[in-house]
């Protein structure tokens, strides 16, 4: 990639870089959240007191966003500042000193999420940043942003915060991970731009789930539940001294409290308990007792997976059930000992299980049951059909908001009514000419 320099305001511009008296800058289109943007950036020689960086969370209708931005003055900082006016870098809001020098190149990192900054340079854990408000917009435009002329930038790079399909089984991942199937260890970096690894096949309200982890020399490693999507979470945290409960709604981080020490060493197994009568507990390994967080207004996120993430972290022996203590009655067992799940069938080629799921047919084939696939005690959903195979009824369960009963009615092939658990109407249907649904 060619690198980008800010003219001076006397030069013309050729990157789409609008020049002011006192700060240039570069938008590109508006982006969603959460996401994460990269860039390497360097000042030029003699800078003394400037700032550059990249810009996130700019509403063109107001002129005004945030900037995470390096500065060389008192021997450096990584600074989180806002921009009003459109241009006009003001004073921090939060700032972590780092070595920054003048005609050095720095990658800055930002992972921006509804309404929270976190930023770091160089892969640097001490140089981490980070800042939470409901004045940093959900929404806006990113790009690169300066307050000397001939800065230079590189390498500008997004992701998407949203965790996305990989190419190991049962989970999907918004940061860098890499799988170990012979030590059955799976490697989290959110150092490189953010992001958890998300485990699918699973969403419940209440459930326990453990996990052995590993700092692997890095700065935190991390236990989600209740992971709703990458905004709304919480989470258990070990930071090498401190074990943290943490909750993000809305893009809001918020610490808990209830933090504990615990013994570090190379692994430690992390669990957590979610209960109608004691809401979130938790205990890390060598803990004689479990810690019960202080939650605020309860549990806010009702329903949600698990996911895992640290600054470098390596995790092992994923469990997930409801008997807390029966590690041979659970819904998910990772052991990370594979990178894909061979699918059963039966006799009539009907899918019998695959990676979390067992399915159950009646002597017509027609699907009448899903459990989980370590636990014949676990139903997710039944389903119960009409003499002619017409689907009647639907009852799901330990699906958070997609619990409930659905009975369904028709006319002829087609259905006409849907009725729930109380048999109140839910949705009516009519139908066209050739079978098209109006």
């Amino acid at each position: 990639m060619l690198p980008v320099r800010v003219p001076a305001p006397s030069t013309a511009s050729s990157f789409g870089i609008s020049r002011y008296p006192r700060t240039r800058r570069m938008r590109t289109s508006a982006s969603g959240k959460p996401a994460a943007f990269q860039a390497k950036v360097k000042l030029p020689s003699g800078t003394t007191d400037a700032s550059a960086g990249i810009l996130v969370g700019f509403d063109g209708g107001t002129d005004a966003g945030y900037a995470v931005v390096i500065n060389p003055n008192n021997g450096g900082q990584i600074r989180i500042c806002p921009v009003t006016g459109g241009d006009s870098i003001g004073g921090s809001v939060a700032a972590t000193n780092c070595t920054i020098q003048a005609n050095t190149q720095y990658t800055i990192t930002v992972v921006k999420k509804q309404a929270y900054i976190q930023a770091w340079v160089d892969q640097v854990a001490s140089s981490r940043v980070a800042y939470s408000s409901s004045n940093i917009a959900p929404f806006g435009s990113f790009g690169l942003i300066s307050e000397a002329a001939n800065t230079t930038f590189d390498d500008f790079r997004t992701w998407s915060g949203f965790p996305r399909e990989h190419a190991g089984r049962r989970w999907r991942s918004s940061a860098k991970t890499s799988l170990n199937t012979g030590s059955g260890e799976l490697t989290v970096e959110a150092k490189d731009h953010g992001g958890e690894a998300v485990f699918t096949g699973h969403r419940d309200d209440y459930y326990f789930a453990e996990v052995e982890m590993n700092l692997n020399g890095g700065a935190d490693a991390a236990l989600y539940v209740l992971y709703l999507d990458p905004d709304n979470w919480y989470r258990i945290r070990l930071d090498g001294t401190y074990a943290r409960p943490e909750r993000m709604r809305h893009g809001v981080l918020s610490a808990l409290g209830g933090n504990t020490t615990y013994n570090v060493s190379n692994w430690r197994k992390v669990e957590v308990s979610l209960t109608q009568t004691y809401g979130l507990r938790y205990k890390v390994e060598g803990q004689a007792q479990w810690t019960t967080v202080p939650l605020l207004s309860g549990l806010s996120i009702h329903c949600g997976g698990v996911a895992l993430s640290g600054w470098q972290a390596k995790f092992r022996n994923l469990k997930v059930g409801y008997d807390m203590g029966q590690t041979s009655d659970l819904v998910i067992d990772e052991n990370f000992s594979s990178t894909s799940v061979s699918p059963t069938y039966d006799d009539n080629g009907n899918l019998t299980k695959d990676a979390d799921h067992a399915y159950v047919y009646d002597a017509w084939d027609n699907l009448v049951r899903v459990r989980a696939q370590n636990d014949a005690d676990i139903t997710f959903a039944q389903y119960a059909y009409y003499g002619n195979d017409q689907r009647a009824k639907k009852a799901v369960t330990k699906r958070g908001s997609l619990d409930g009963t659905t009975y369904f009615f028709y006319d002829g092939a087609e259905v006409i009514e849907e009725e729930d658990g109380s048999q109140a109407l839910q949705q009516q249907y009519v139908w066209g000419p050739n079978h098209t649904c109006a």
